[in-house]
């Protein structure tokens, strides 16, 4: 797979074990090859980052995906949150998130879209789905009854569609742009 610091010469472009990984961050290449039930994975070019070391460790020692988020609500990043084991299409829903109720449930004065890593819970106005958290696989449109409480940092996006059932997940607060050693 390909690394996340200095690229291999001649071309510079990273040498990732797949084409399509060519631009993944470590941590999904190395997952998407575990699920396609790959042995071993060698790191083509030079250099990877103490980020994603640290992030493959933690999957590969405890089974937990690291997600970033920018504007994560300090209490989410406090608690490791399980994917539910009925895996929906269009979001990640962290099974533990309605029993917990974490964060706040008034609606927001104003709906917001919600596009592709929106971190959301759904308000009073689902009634007892109040606290359900979610974070979006794919574009869905505002509604009232949710309110967005953060994005995931888009190097993560592409492996929200590979957490499964019962996954574990960290979510960690992120600065935009700012979380990678690149």
């Amino acid at each position: 797979m390909a690394g996340d610091g200095q690229r291999r010469g001649p071309v510079f472009a990273g040498l990732p074990t797949l084409e399509g990984q060519r631009g993944m961050l470590p941590l999904w290449a190395f997952v998407e090859l575990q699920q396609m039930g790959v042995d071993g994975v060698f790191i083509g070019d030079e250099m990877i980052s103490e980020t994603s070391v640290a992030t493959i460790e933690a999957y590969v020692t405890q089974q937990v995906l690291t997600i970033h988020v920018v504007g994560l609500p300090t209490v989410l990043a406090q608690t490791q949150w399980h994917n539910r084991p009925d895996v929906a299409r269009d979001v990640v829903r962290l099974q533990e998130a309605r029993r917990r109720q974490l964060v706040g449930t008034e609606p927001d004065m104003v709906a917001h879209a919600r596009p592709v890593g929106s971190l959301t819970v759904d308000n009073d106005g689902y009634g007892r789905y109040r606290g359900e958290i979610q974070i979006t696989k794919h574009d869905l449109p505002a509604d009232a009854r949710v309110n967005v409480i953060g994005r995931v940092v888009r190097d993560d996006w592409v492996g929200l569609s590979l957490i499964g059932a019962h996954q574990a997940i960290q979510l960690v607060q992120s600065v935009a742009g700012k979380h990678f050693d690149r």
